[in-house]
């Protein structure tokens, strides 16, 4: 072996040594298990409280080799350098404006899916006026505002929230094509009627959401004891998307401040085999601009926009402007674990 071959087999050999390394270095990270992650303070309040764990996937470092989605929930480094959790909004290039309590992107208001509504969404106290045909309405004391019962301590104007509904839970012990069951939800004069299809446990949400009026169902397992928050539970399983979102004008007013919703179960002959297990009015966040005024942002080609879910209790964009995309850290991808 001349002195150029040996050369060339030290060459080889120190290039395998590295693409091994890499390999191995690849596959221990493939395998690591997903970050947990301790929330502090509201800004992601009611859907993450203090004390709250999140979970990444796994391969957490990762996560920023996928599609950017709206509305994922992030762990991210601030503009102080400071790890938080946020949730994203805003995608490179857009144009992104708080007006009207919604979010606006490139000039449309920007529709929360169910899932995000599950998680932004707070129950509203209510008095349930049932009827004996199988209807009721929710009655209330005060005009809706937007104020934060997790946050009594908070000083600010309230202002009305107009993004309002009810979601419930149905146990269906039979249906019939003949006979079939209809169940309507309605606020003010939008309704939606569902009909189930087969028994079991069935979600119905509707409302005014982001200048929609939007509804969905889907069946829901498990026990009751798992509806934990505003909106009824797996709201994430696939195919749960709005089945309704019809324009809702802006029309302002105090209709909107005091909302008449009702609900009615329907049978042509009898009222067995039904049964209302909870129902709920919920009202989603009412977003803010900035403290100094500032309500729309242009995000160049590498930049971010996210925002807290609790408004006058988050730090985020609003103050810091376009984050790189770079300082997003790792994707959550589950639910709160307590």
């Amino acid at each position: 072996m001349t002195g150029l071959d040996a050369i060339l087999v030290a060459v080889m050999r120190r290039t395998l040594l590295v693409v091994v390394s890499i390999v191995v270095c690849w596959a221990v990270a493939c395998l690591l298990p997903p970050l947990r992650w301790e929330v502090e303070g509201l800004s992601m309040a009611p859907g993450l409280m203090p004390g709250d764990i999140v979970e990444t996937g796994p391969c957490p470092r990762f996560g920023r080799l996928w599609p950017l989605q709206r509305f994922d929930r992030w762990i991210l480094a601030a503009a102080d350098g400071v790890e938080t959790v946020k949730r994203l909004v805003g995608l490179p290039g857009e144009q992104i404006s708080i007006a009207e309590g919604d979010l606006w992107v490139d000039g449309l208001r920007l529709l929360a899916p169910p899932a995000v509504l599950a998680e932004t969404a707070l129950a509203v106290p209510f008095e349930a006026v049932a009827a004996g045909d199988g209807s009721g309405r929710a009655e209330f004391e005060t005009a809706l505002l937007d104020d934060a019962p997790f946050a009594t301590g908070e000083r600010r104007l309230l202002l009305p929230v107009r993004d309002i509904g009810l979601a419930a839970v149905i146990e269906v012990a039979s249906t019939s094509a003949a006979d079939p069951w209809q169940i309507r939800l309605s606020i003010d004069d939008r309704s939606a009627r569902f009909t189930p299809t087969a028994g079991g446990r069935h979600a119905l949400i509707a409302g005014r959401l982001d200048g929609r009026f939007v509804a969905a169902a889907w069946w829901v397992p498990g026990p009751e004891s798992v509806w934990r928050g505003a909106i009824p539970p797996v709201v994430r399983q696939p195919g749960v998307a709005w089945t309704i979102a019809e324009d809702w004008p802006d029309e302002g007013g105090p209709q909107f401040e005091t909302p008449t919703l009702g609900w009615r179960i329907e049978r042509a002959t009898s009222d067995d085999g039904i049964s209302l297990e909870r129902i709920v009015v919920w009202r989603d966040v009412l977003h803010r601009p900035a403290a100094n005024g500032a309500s729309f942002w242009n995000l160049g080609p590498g930049e971010v926009f996210c925002l807290g879910d609790f408004p006058s209790g988050s730090r985020d964009c609003r103050v810091w402007g376009p984050l790189d995309a770079a300082a997003l850290r790792y994707r959550l991808t589950g639910p709160r674990i307590r």
